[in-house]
């Protein structure tokens, strides 16, 4: 099972036909790959000191890393192991507000401010489905489907009285 079949079950949003489905894994690459080509542009164009040129390079490494992480977490984990989510979540955020200091200095120096503007637009936004798909899946699975209830029947020694309790797989 990989997590888009996991959305694909809880039928979360976009996720319910394999069309779909596949035009969401699509605008993921999208989302992910704006940002990044938007960081290289500001780095390798942009005029800055060496300090702010390590910065960028610093962002497109972590942004790399946290696209791996989420190929890692889609097909092996499949959102079930919150350290690789911590991981994922924590080095987006950083590279996210990295940017919003850079824009800072970029408009300090006039130098850039559209590309930089863009890249903190870009991942303002792939932040933000990736969490409204999360918080989606998140309450979607606060309701158990109904095929993973099972109606459990127990004898109790005290007194031979028969009771019944809902179990869950989860």
């Amino acid at each position: 099972m990989s997590f888009v079949g996991t959305l694909r079950d809880h039928k979360v949003t976009l996720f319910t036909h394999t069309s779909t489905t596949t035009a969401m894994v699509l605008a993921g690459l999208l989302l992910w790959s704006a940002p990044l080509a938007l960081y290289i542009t500001a780095w390798r164009t942009v005029s800055a000191s060496d300090s702010v040129n390590t910065l960028w390079s610093v962002n497109v490494g972590v942004h790399c890393g946290v696209g791996a992480l989420v190929v890692v977490e889609a097909l092996v984990t499949v959102g079930r192991f919150w350290p690789l989510q911590t991981a994922i979540i924590g080095g987006a955020t950083y590279v996210t507000f990295s940017v919003a200091g850079l824009l800072g200095y970029h408009a300090s120096t006039d130098d850039g401010v559209a590309i930089v503007a863009s890249a903190l637009a870009c991942a303002c936004v792939a932040n933000a489905v990736l969490v409204s798909i999360l918080f989606e899946l998140f309450h979607r699975g606060l309701v158990v489907p109904a095929a993973r209830v099972s109606l459990q029947t127990t004898i109790l020694p005290v007194g031979g009285v028969l009771s019944a309790r809902r179990s869950s797989s989860v």
